[in-house]
């Protein structure tokens, strides 16, 4: 009977952890205007998205605003959302072939006008609890490791979520690594194609 009793702990355990929300990638473009900007979301296990919003922290500022409630996004399981800026339509269609602008699992969003220095997160709404973070807290990431101005950053498989901001879970993809690139400045590869691919992260709490 202990086993039993054991055993339905630790599945309602895996179900709850599952049922989150994943940061697994950010990009800082360098089409005109700085764009596109964007932020991958997993959903991973089936994630009501009515609970969530994302802020933002620029700079040095030591305080998060700018909050998106993220209800649009409605309900998703185990798949990919994206947030990004209404500046970046064009720049998304040209360099994110696979996203369209418009589309269900898309959020244009003021929160995502970020540069390559600036932190992101996304909060339980009802109480500001921290479920997920990219960029260490009160921090301005020039210079540092993590900094993704035109450039990127993606979450390693099977890490996340994290209640702050762990490097380790990250693959950064280097000082400028998208400058004067993509299809928007004459390149032959797209963003897509130059960060290896979106929608690319695996989680084993999603199964």
């Amino acid at each position: 009977m202990k086993k039993i009793y054991f055993l339905l702990l630790t599945l309602i355990g895996l179900i709850s952890y599952a049922q989150t929300p994943i940061i697994t990638a950010i990009v800082d473009g360098d089409c005109s205007g700085g764009n596109p900007k964007l932020l991958e979301i997993y959903a991973s296990g089936t994630v009501d998205f009515s609970l969530y919003s994302l802020e933002n922290q620029t700079n040095a500022n030591t305080t998060w605003g700018n909050t998106q409630d993220l209800s649009a996004l409605g309900i998703v399981t185990n798949n990919f959302v994206y947030i990004t800026t209404g500046g970046s339509e064009t720049a998304l269609g040209s360099e994110f072939p696979s996203i369209t602008f418009g589309d269900a699992n898309v959020l244009a969003s003021n929160t995502m006008n970020v540069n390559g220095n600036d932190r992101i997160r996304i909060i339980l709404t009802a109480d500001s609890s921290v479920i997920d973070q990219f960029g260490a807290e009160g921090t301005d990431g020039s210079g540092t490791t993590w900094e993704y101005a035109d450039s990127y950053a993606k979450r390693n498989g099977s890490t996340g979520p994290d209640g702050g901001f762990s490097e380790a879970n990250w693959t950064f993809g280097g000082d400028s690594a998208l400058d004067g690139l993509g299809v928007c400045q004459g390149g032959s590869d797209t963003f897509e194609t130059l960060i290896g691919g979106i929608g690319t992260y695996s989680s084993t709490g999603a199964t």
